[in-house]
């Protein structure tokens, strides 16, 4: 993989990592009183955007990269790091489905429960990111 890919893979995950905490401090810490209630914060209508943003420049980073490093590793050719790459491929695709139902799904208990689920898988492939990326190759 050459440097300008793995340089958008890493700044495009990073983006969707950060706005996704963001997301998540706004909407546990940071929600208004008004004398109607509890409201959402104004800024998370922006922060969505940004991290849908950074979900589709992710998407098309991993495909630039999908025929030279993913197949490789899925096909077990590229051996080292094998086990992070799994869980960072499978869990991008449980994180895009469950994001995908974020947005359709009516049902407040159901939507929780896979909100709760979108946080942990993406809690869990930041921290496979940083594994993945950031660990040195063996020689």
């Amino acid at each position: 993989m050459n440097k300008f890919d793995r340089n958008l893979v890493i700044l495009s995950a990073l983006g969707i990592s950060l706005s996704g905490i963001l997301i998540f401090f706004l909407d546990e810490f940071f929600k208004l009183k008004t004398d109607y209630g509890l409201r959402t914060n104004p800024l998370m209508d922006e922060i969505k955007l940004v991290h849908n943003f950074f979900n589709f420049l992710f998407i098309f980073a991993v495909g630039k990269i999908f025929n030279g490093h993913i197949i490789l590793g899925l096909r077990k050719i590229k051996k080292n790091k094998l086990i992070t790459g799994h869980v960072i491929f499978y869990g991008s695709i449980f994180l895009t489905f469950s994001g995908i139902l974020l947005l359709y799904v009516s049902s407040v208990e159901l939507r929780y429960f896979i909100s709760k689920a979108h946080l942990v898988i993406g809690i869990t492939l930041f921290l496979s990111f940083i594994v993945h990326f950031f660990t040195p190759n063996p020689k």
